[in-house]
């Protein structure tokens, strides 16, 4: 068995407040003001009459800040935070003012880095245990009885990083002059409508919202939940309308300056903070420089954040995030074993390396905390139906050469190689701890069969061969899938190594391509449909995540659903030019899609979960191999008020609802 340079190269051979239970649900509550501190105990009579020191008052923020404040350089506090600051319930204690956190990423394009650890405030937030919907921007949301009207209140005096307020005006410019931009947005995520019909939203005053929808929305305040679904509050309206041309009257000068080919490439490049690290944040670090730029990226405290801890210490308590790059995750995981990584599992918590991770945290000064798996599988393999290769368009679009790929895999062997033995054969569906596990899914082709294997890739009709062995298609050229795989996942490209002689011992050549982040993003995930499979590891596997992200037992993501891209843009809009009409069957998973988004009902939405299921089951979309296995962080002991489990999804994102801002360093 071949060995891969990546495995030889291992280093080893919420408390929670406000909570909104229901979408149903008529009011969520403000978050609770600051508790108040005990009252001291009574001082005993002084003996003499000598003066007693009066203590200086302690500072509600940080020091920095105390010394602009002084200097005349920065408001005073009170002017800085909202008239009622979101108070964040803390994991351990009170914290400290100051220090670094430490993070790494492999490769120069995961921008889904901040996203995860200081990126994560919208209009709505899960709660630190993921066991219900918060506010965050908004003080309070109210939502009728039949799930079509949400009011949003946002907290009055929130300001963005630039001290300029956030208000209703920033919301209703997303709304009026980019969500409803043709330019800008030429297709309505289905977050934001129902059908074809788009949210309508009003202002009602400075600090209020409404949105109303045509038809019932059940899932609205969850998916308004997920990390990047909702971008009503990214776009500050005093600082984007610049590079729009509905408010710049120059705007074709400023675009030819900037290179950019319209003022909607210029403004679709400009609205995403970790590309132009000068828009003003809400967040409670602010980028220092773009993403790619130099050897790190820096983000620094945000003077105007809007939270405190439950003493009324505005946060955060942590100076700056610091995140440098690398090029091999080899030298991610030897940075993390000296205890320079403060807070992480992305990157590092490879199944094979968890044991030597426990051996040093002594020596290393750190800890490992356990990960919940919340995803679909280890690995979900993915062939392209709609390939611009016709030939092996119809090749894929076989469900028996599926079924045949399938049983030639001897998962357990991949599972021993790259998972150190952790899990069993599983095909891409819910995990069995989910309410929705389906055993047909899970368990139907999972056979290692070579046998079986040839006879049904005989049955899609490739029984000729060459002098090698390898099957040849209709056209007379050899059977060849190239695998197109992000390389800042190295167990992607490890286990297609070990899959490979299996495909090839039926009679299929098996190419492994891999390549930077960005360009797999394009070529695999954008509007690209060039490239045969693919291969990619997140989506709902427990939980709510199961029914908020279906990539793999219905193709509703453009970009991750890669086996049926064409499909899922039909979806999103029928008329989408790159769009194909999905056979009944599927039609059929769309309308229970459809009509599961429209009711607040949950049992009713699960009765029609199970029904997309069974399809998925008869359809076969994607292969898989097994469910992931619990995870890890890894923790420096200098970082405290970290959470002692988390869930990990993307949905989620880990760690960022449990308030990394109320997170602090302390030395030793």
């Amino acid at each position: 068995m071949k060995v891969s340079r990546r495995q030889f190269l291992r280093v080893s051979a919420l408390a929670g407040a406000g909570v909104l239970a229901a979408a149903c649900a008529k009011t969520a509550e403000p978050t609770s003001a600051p508790e108040e501190k005990p009252t001291s105990p009574a001082q005993p009579e002084q003996a003499t009459a000598t003066p007693v020191p009066v203590a200086e008052p302690v500072a509600k923020e940080a020091p920095k800040w105390v010394e602009m404040v002084q200097a005349g350089d920065l408001p005073p506090l009170e002017e800085r935070l909202p008239d009622a600051p979101m108070v964040v319930p803390v994991v351990e204690r009170i914290g400290t003012y100051g220090g670094t956190w430490r993070n790494a990423v492999v490769g120069k394009g995961q921008s889904g880095q901040w996203v995860h650890s200081i990126g994560y405030e919208q209009i709505m937030r899960w709660t630190p245990k993921w066991d219900g919907v918060m506010p965050n921007l908004a003080e309070s949301v109210e939502v009728n009885e039949e799930g079509t009207e949400y009011t949003f209140r946002f907290r009055k005096g929130i300001k963005h990083s630039d001290g300029v307020p956030f208000t209703a005006d920033d919301i209703m410019f997303w709304y009026e002059d980019v969500l409803m931009n043709k330019e800008l947005t030429p297709n309505v995520p289905s977050t934001f409508r129902r059908g074809s019909d788009p949210v309508q939203i009003e202002r009602l005053d400075d600090f209020t919202t409404k949105w109303t929808f045509t038809k019932p929305h059940g899932l609205f305040l969850k998916l308004m939940c997920q990390a990047l679904t909702d971008e009503s509050w990214r776009h500050p309206k005093h600082y984007m309308s610049q590079f729009h041309d509905a408010y710049n009257p120059d705007i074709e000068s400023v675009v030819k300056e900037s290179g950019q080919a319209s003022w909607a490439d210029l403004y679709d490049y400009k609205r995403i903070d970790f590309q132009d690290s000068a828009i003003p944040v809400l967040k409670g670090w602010q980028l220092q420089n773009a993403l790619g730029e130099g050897v790190r990226i820096v983000s620094e405290r945000n003077p105007y954040y809007w939270k405190t801890d439950p003493e009324g210490n505005q946060l955060p308590y942590i100076d700056s995030n610091v995140c440098d790059y690398f090029t091999e995750t080899e030298a991610l995981v030897l940075r993390a074993m000296n205890g320079e990584i403060d807070w992480q599992e992305r990157f590092l918590s490879a199944p094979e390396n968890k044991s030597v991770y426990f051996q040093n945290q002594e020596k290393g000064d750190y800890r490992v905390v356990d990960i919940i798996p919340t995803m679909t599988n280890v690995l979900n393999l993915q062939f392209n139906r709609f390939t611009t290769d016709e030939v092996l368009a119809e090749i894929f679009s076989n469900k028996d050469f599926r079924i045949g790929m399938s049983h030639a895999l001897d998962r357990q062997e991949i599972i021993d190689l790259v998972y150190v033995g952790q899990g069993e054969p599983h095909q891409s569906a819910p995990r069995p701890d989910s309410r929705f596990y389906h055993e047909r899914l899970s368990k139907q082709y999972t056979e290692h069969d070579v046998d079986l294997a040839n006879e049904y890739l005989d049955k899609v009709g490739l029984t000729e061969r060459d002098a090698q062995g390898f099957r040849l298609r209709p056209d007379g050229k050899r059977l060849a899938v190239i695998w197109e795989v992000d390389v800042d996942e190295p167990t992607y490209a490890d286990v297609l190594e070990v899959a490979t002689p299996m495909w090839e011992k039926v009679g299929v050549e098996t190419i492994i391509k891999t390549m930077e982040r960005s360009l797999w993003e394009e070529r695999c995930r954008g509007r690209n449909l060039e490239f045969n499979a693919s291969c990619h590891r997140y989506g709902g596997g427990s939980g709510e995540a199961v029914i908020l992200d279906p990539r793999y037992y219905l193709p509703t993501s453009g970009g991750s659903s890669m086996y049926a891209k064409a499909w899922a843009w039909w979806w999103a809009n029928p008329d989408d030019e790159q769009a194909v009409d999905p056979p009944e069957q599927v039609q059929a998973a769309f309308g229970y899609y459809d009509e599961l988004l429209e009711t607040p009902d949950t049992g009713k939405q699960d009765e029609l979960y199970w029904q997309i299921l069974d399809i998925a089951a008869e359809q076969f979309y994607c292969l898989g191999i097994a469910p992931e296995a619990p995870g890890y962080a890894i923790v420096t002991n200098r970082m405290k008020n970290t959470p002692p489990t988390i869930h990990q999804s993307w949905i989620y994102p880990t760690p960022a609802p449990y308030n990394p801002c109320q997170w602090f360093i302390e030395e030793t």
